[in-house]
């Protein structure tokens, strides 16, 4: 499928089809944004398009290659590896495993997934090079907050002479939990679980396509870590569609 066809296959996934929309545009930062910026820029030598922001929240997203740089200069991970992607053409998708090993032996994984027609600020997913390049991001910085690592932070200590240490400071469990409540959040966002005044909530619609993109299972608590990071992927994907439709 080509990345036109499956974008267009999200956006009816949404009930309507993608609306024409300009590129977007690199959002304005805010001055607190800007300064951190600046400061990983000179200390990093990354460079500044590799860093977006969400809204005006002070904690930055960092592309691959960024962030791949900051754990080189501030982790102590015995490796760092990302997969190279698994691509789904059928639902546009593109999927990534990163494995951190840290010090101690101990190997931490998590997965990273984007989608034809997702979006972050100042960038449309419209082919699966982009996926892949947000997928990798996403895997690395899920991984690493497994392993508690947190790169704004460890700039910081590292800005007061203090060394980090990695440690998995998040259970399988509690990472379980809190994808279950990201997916929920976004198919409401996405329009495919509707809460009307005074009626039951109706997940029919997300249901029907859970049975699309998995067939064998009957609930989201049925997937696996793997299965979980496409499954958000995919609903942000319908998300965006529907926005774009709007």
């Amino acid at each position: 499928m080509s990345a036109d066809s499956a974008l267009a296959a999200n956006a009816a996934a949404a009930g309507s089809q993608p609306a024409a929309s300009p590129q977007q545009q690199p959002r304005k930062l805010n001055l607190q944004q800007e300064s951190l910026v600046g400061e990983f820029v000179t200390a990093y030598g990354i460079d500044a398009d590799q860093v977006i922001f969400f809204d005006d929240t002070p904690a930055p997203f960092f592309l691959f290659e960024a962030l791949a740089q900051i754990v080189g200069a501030l982790g102590n991970f015995r490796e760092v590896a990302v997969t190279h992607p698994e691509i789904d053409e059928r639902n546009g998708n593109a999927t990534c495993e990163a494995a951190l090993t840290l010090d101690d032996g101990r190997v931490v994984r998590n997965f990273g997934s984007s989608f034809v027609g997702d979006t972050i600020p100042g960038k449309e997913v419209n082919d699966f090079q982009t996926a892949f390049d947000i997928a990798r991001a996403r895997a690395l910085r899920s991984a690493l907050r497994l392993a508690g690592f947190d790169p704004v932070k460890r700039h910081e200590q590292s800005k007061r002479g203090e060394k980090g240490e990695e440690t998995v400071i998040s259970p399988e469990a509690e990472q379980r939990n809190k994808e279950l409540a990201e997916i929920h959040a976004l198919a409401a966002e996405a329009g495919l679980i509707v809460n009307a005044p005074g009626a039951l909530e109706d997940k029919s619609a997300y249901y029907r396509q859970l049975q699309v993109f998995f067939p064998a299972v009957s609930s989201a608590g049925e997937l696996s870590a793997k299965e979980r990071a496409q499954f958000i992927a995919l609903l942000r994907g319908i998300k965006s569609a529907r926005e774009r439709a709007s």
